[in-house]
């Protein structure tokens, strides 16, 4: 991403500014798709001590609905493991519908997997969080997530996939 001086203006590959790019995306709605909750140890998770060791799973899928209209998901699984077994298990599908004209390539993928994803994200951490204390445990509080890392980092590992064919 570049900074062109003072004027806020940022290079999204398709030279178009922050407003513009702002005007060709919006939220038509976000959604919870999905939600399972289990305790397979029942009552007998709360007999020992609570020290959880978390695993958590982050998955990012999206699919054109129409012309303009993209749906947008986050899967999460969070698993919570004690001494004794698997305390409890969060699974969760937080989706968005995003208008999204005009856009292609680089903006598009960009809208897709890094703006739409961060508009999403707070829903799923407050699904998750929720979640876990009506089932009688302490909050999870999943930490913020770099979606443009993310991007980025995906791109890079494309491209030297890209450039070992090409060799």
């Amino acid at each position: 991403m570049l900074c062109a001086g003072n004027t806020g203006i940022i290079d999204r590959a398709g030279n178009m500014t922050d407003e513009e790019f702002s005007r060709n995306v919006s939220v038509v709605r976000i959604v919870l798709k999905d939600l399972s909750f289990e305790t397979p140890m029942g009552a007998e998770v709360f007999s020992g001590e609570w020290q959880p060791d978390y695993e958590l799973n982050l998955q990012l899928g999206n699919a054109r609905l129409d012309a303009d209209n993209w749906e947008v998901i986050l899967k999460v699984t969070v698993t919570a493991r004690v001494e004794k077994g698997v305390a409890f298990l969060i699974e969760a599908h937080e989706a968005g519908v995003f208008n999204i004209p005009g856009l292609q390539d680089e903006p598009l993928h960009r809208a897709l997997e890094i703006e739409a994803p961060m508009l999403i994200y707070p829903y799923l951490r407050e699904t998750v969080n929720s979640v876990a204390a009506r089932g009688g445990f302490p909050p999870v509080n999943l930490r913020l997530f770099d979606f443009e890392a993310r991007y980025e980092a995906r791109k890079r590992l494309q491209s030297g996939a890209d450039s070992d064919k090409a060799g």
